[in-house]
C-alpha cells in the first residue's frame, strides 16, 4: 500500500511541476484538456476497481467481506409495465459546447425509429428467477449461437448470473459485503449480454437500441423511472462511431476508437458511477460474454 500511495503522490507531484512550468511546451488550453479527460478516466478506473475488487474477492475462496454498504440494493415496488414512445426523426448525441463529454458521444447527429414501447422499470431478481426455473439456461432455443457455445464451456457452465448461488435450497448473491440472500424485488445484476438476451428471448420482448433508449429518457424525463445510476443497460447497438466521428489526435485518439470492434452498447451508469457522468448520451461498452461489471436490462418491444 505503501508503494501504491507513493506512486500516487509522485504522480501528481510531475503534473503539478509540469502545471507550473512557465514555458510548458503544450498550451495551457490544450493541456486543461487533457488534465480534465484524466480526471474523468480516473472516475471510470475507480468504478472498475470496485467491479475488480468484487470479482477478486469472490474468487477467494474465504469470499471476504470488502464494505457491506457501499454495493446498494434498490428495492422497487412498481408493477412491470411498457410506456410508449412516439418514434420518428430525432437526435442523439452530446449537444452542449460547453461542459465535459467523452469523443464517442459525439458528433450529434440525426436517427429515424419507429413507435416502440421501453418498461418503466428494470427485471428484477425475482422475475430473473423465474426464467432460471423454468429452464431456460438449458434451452437452446433462447440463446444466440455464439451464447450456446459460451454457456457449454467448461469454464463457464452457468446456470444462474455471475456471483448467485444456492445454499441451502435458495439462492444467495455475492456483495461487496459478503453473502446475502436474493432480493427478488431488487433489480438482477451481473448480466451478461447473451444472458439479457435469452431473457428478452424467453419474455417474448426485445432489448432497446441505444438511440430507443436515449430517446426515451429524453422524452420520458423522470427520474422515478431509474433510468440512470441504478445499473448498466445491455442494448442491441454495437459500439461503433457516430456518422461524422473523428478520433483525438496523438495519442488521445487510442481512448475509444481503438474499442470499437466486437462489443455492446451499455447505457444508464450504475450505482458505482460518478455522478456526474450520469446523463443520457454517456455510452459505455463490453463484449458480449463479459458480465462483473454492474450490468442489468431494460426490456422494450415494438408497438403493434
Amino acid at each position: 500500500l505503501d508503494e501504491v500511495w507513493a506512486y500516487r503522490n509522485k504522480i501528481t507531484s510531475d503534473v503539478q511541476e509540469l502545471w507550473d512550468l512557465e514555458n510548458c511546451q503544450i498550451r495551457r488550453n490544450e493541456f486543461e484538456k487533457i488534465i480534465c479527460l484524466g480526471i474523468h478516466h480516473e472516475k471510470q478506473h475507480q468504478e472498475l476497481m470496485l467491479a475488480d475488487i468484487k470479482y477478486n474477492f469472490y474468487q477467494n475462496p474465504l469470499h471476504p467481506s470488502f464494505n457491506k454498504t457501499i454495493e446498494k440494493i434498490e428495492i422497487c415496488n412498481k408493477p412491470f409495465e411498457f410506456l410508449d414512445i412516439e418514434g420518428g426523426v430525432s437526435f442523439i448525441g452530446y449537444e452542449a459546447e460547453d461542459g465535459f463529454c467523452y469523443d464517442n458521444e459525439k458528433p450529434r447527429h440525426r436517427i429515424y425509429l419507429n413507435d416502440y414501447k421501453i418498461a418503466n422499470r428494470l427485471v428484477n431478481c425475482g422475475e430473473f428467477l423465474n426464467f432460471i426455473e423454468d429452464g431456460a439456461y438449458h434451452d437452446f432455443r433462447y440463446w444466440l449461437a455464439d451464447a450456446w457455445n459460451w454457456l457449454q464451456m467448461g469454464e463457464t457452465r452457468r446456470e444462474a448470473p455471475l456471483y448467485w448461488e444456492k445454499k441451502g435450497g435458495e439462492y444467495h448473491v455475492f456483495t461487496l459485503g459478503g453473502f446475502k440472500t436474493i432480493e427478488k424485488l431488487a433489480p438482477v445484476s451481473h448480466l451478461s449480454y447473451y444472458e439479457a438476451m435469452a431473457y428478452a428471448k424467453w419474455a417474448d420482448k426485445r432489448l432497446a437500441t441505444e438511440g430507443e433508449w436515449e430517446i426515451a429518457t429524453r422524452k420520458l424525463n423522470d427520474s422515478s423511472l431509474d433510468f440512470m445510476g441504478h445499473l448498466w443497460q445491455w442494448t442491441t447497438s454495437n459500439y461503433a462511431a457516430y456518422p461524422g466521428y473523428r478520433s483525438l489526435e496523438g495519442a488521445l485518439g487510442e481512448y475509444n476508437a481503438k474499442f470499437m470492434c466486437d462489443q455492446m452498447v451499455l447505457r444508464g451508469g450504475s450505482w458505482a458511477t460518478s455522478s456526474n457522468h450520469l446523463r443520457p448520451t454517456y455510452r459505455n461498452y463490453w463484449q458480449a460474454d463479459k458480465s462483473w461489471q454492474f450490468t442489468g436490462l431494460r426490456l422494450a418491444e415494438d408497438s403493434k
